[in-house]
């Protein structure tokens, strides 16, 4: 016993200076819950508060004494799989309105039908609460169509989000993603993706990878794997993206071709992926998948043109450089290009390409492949990261590097400029007058016509609400900014029209100078928020205020 009340009093002591949330309870079979210590991260997070905490000096509490109902109903549900199994769990509600938090549930000791277990909590990571946005909702509806599997995992290899195309593809059920990580998927090739994801944190690229892999009912099959980071404002990598495709018809038929010459035309015509063989960088054969992806009516169309010349002009000379490299037997990675078809349309493609024999001379074969979809994704995370979805200008973390970079180029000897603060004046009484979708096209309308009153090098940017920023480069006096604040002003304080109502929206608009009024983003920020609430208090309060 003595030696258990030593080993507690080393975890507290261990617990009082670390950042993580820590949590002393025990279980037992009855399902009751007891909570013995809060280490001090927890109080000031919020979670517990103060006083009880200060009881816990004294006594032990239930754990439903302790914590609020969600968060106490969040914990006893991942405790038995906790208890189980030992893995990462994500506690979504143990505070209102806080993004998810990974904690670990940790066995120290065992007793008669008790055990003893500590709550490891860290940070709350910012894919918590964009899973469960609204735009988090809205993009997960469009990766579940494409075909591709999609995988967002953050930097140690927990997985975040997985498409419906990713469950299939491994054979997985929602129910198996609890505490997943990509090395417990791929427990048979661990050691090579703890060396990938290590790659990825330290911001090396990875090329894209072909590997055999393992799905959940035992079946083995290939793999493409093309892999990103994700990166917050500070340029710092905050989780990994991976879009992966199954090719074991593609590397089945590729090792049939080196195989057997003889055979394979046949094989590759039946193909449903797009295969073109090239001599000397002209096209010399292609399979009717390959036929279809490049917008022809027939082989004859295409037939001994130079395969460089269906990419964008751009892509051209490294597209014939590569083809001579590969006659000359190197091995590549893939490579991707625009591709415009011959019916007109663009694509993006990914070209896989090796050296085979054809008719006793040397040739290319190269597999094509659309990614155009798995673009789409890249560019939906991007817009998301960057740009608000409800009006389509850039969002506060883009316009504060657009800020940063302004502030930089400035103090280079480039252009100085003014900053704008604008804000809706009535905006919050016509939200609850009429209610939020009214709100929405007010603000949709708003942003079209502060866009449509600075000229066009101007940077417009929806920070909040009915908040608006606007930097205008080259102002740089008095009469010059109250120009531009009274082309804002007459364009919003016009009467708008939605769902047939006529609306007044006027907008108060606040001016900082650089670098006059502040150095920073924050000092430059912080002068046109006071500006544009002096202007809105000397327009709607009454003298005596």
């Amino acid at each position: 016993m003595k030696d258990q009340e030593t080993s507690l009093q080393a975890v507290k002591a261990l617990a009082s200076v670390v950042t993580e949330r820590v949590v002393l309870l025990t279980a037992n079979r009855s399902a009751h819950v007891r909570v013995h210590y809060v280490n001090p991260a927890v109080v000031e997070s919020g979670w517990v508060d103060t006083c009880i905490a200060r009881r816990l000096e004294r006594e032990d509490l239930l754990l439903q004494e302790v914590f609020s109902g969600c968060a106490s109903a969040s914990l006893l549900a991942v405790l038995p799989h906790a208890l189980a199994q030992g893995r990462i769990h994500w506690l979504w509600s143990l505070q209102a309105g806080e993004p998810a938090v990974p904690a670990r549930l940790v066995c120290i000791s065992r007793g008669e039908g008790e055990r003893g277990l500590v709550l490891l909590a860290a940070q709350p990571h910012p894919f918590g609460s964009w899973l469960d946005s609204r735009r988090g909702r809205m993009l997960r509806s469009i990766l579940d169509q494409i075909e591709d599997a999609v995988a967002v995992a953050r930097p140690c290899g927990q997985l975040a989000y997985v498409n419906q195309a990713f469950l299939r593809m491994y054979r997985l059920q929602n129910s198996d993603l609890s505490g997943l990580t990509l090395q417990d998927l791929h427990t048979a090739h661990r050691a090579e993706v703890e060396a990938v994801l290590a790659q990825l944190r330290a911001g090396v690229p990875v090329p894209p990878l072909v590997r055999r892999r393992q799905r959940a009912d035992g079946e083995w099959f290939d793999v493409s794997i093309s892999l990103s980071v994700l990166r917050n404002e500070a340029g710092e990598v905050t989780g990994v993206l991976g879009i992966s495709r199954d090719v074991t018809e593609q590397q089945r038929m590729q090792q049939r071709l080196r195989e057997s010459e003889d055979n394979y035309r046949r094989l590759v015509e039946r193909s449903p992926v797009g295969m073109v063989v090239h001599r000397s960088g002209h096209i010399a054969y292609l399979n009717a998948a390959a036929r279809q992806l490049l917008g022809a009516s027939s082989a004859e169309q295409v037939m001994g043109m130079p395969i460089a010349s269906l990419f964008d002009p751009a892509d051209q000379a490294r597209a014939r450089e590569r083809t001579q490299r590969i006659e000359q037997g190197e091995e590549l990675p893939p490579a991707q290009y625009t591709l415009y078809r011959l019916d007109g349309a663009v694509a993006d493609v990914e070209m896989n390409s090796l050296r085979v024999t054809l008719d006793g001379q040397t040739a290319v074969l190269s597999v094509l492949r659309d990614i155009t979809n798995e673009k789409r994704a890249q560019q939906a995370l991007q817009e998301w990261a960057f740009y608000d979805p409800l009006t389509h200008l850039p969002n506060r973390r883009l316009f504060q590097q657009t800020l940063e970079q302004a502030i930089a180029n400035a103090r280079a000897g480039g252009p100085s400029f003014a900053l704008f603060f604008a804000d809706c004046d009535r905006f919050k009484q016509i939200n609850d007058a009429w209610g939020h979708d009214v709100g929405d096209q007010v603000l949709c309308e708003l942003a079209r016509r502060i866009r449509g009153a600075v000229q066009p090098e101007a940077v417009v940017a929806r920070i909040a609400g009915d908040e608006f920023l606007v930097l205008v480069p080259g102002v740089q006096s008095g009469p010059a900014a109250a120009a531009v604040m009274r082309s804002i002003e007459e364009a919003c304080n016009q009467p708008l029209r939605v769902q047939d109502v006529w609306l007044d929206a006027p907008v108060s608009v606040g001016v900082a100078f650089y670098p006059e009024d502040g150095g920073d983003v924050q000092a430059l920020l912080r002068r046109a928020d006071q500006r544009m609430y002096q202007k809105k208090r000397a327009r709607w309060l009454p003298p005596e205020w």
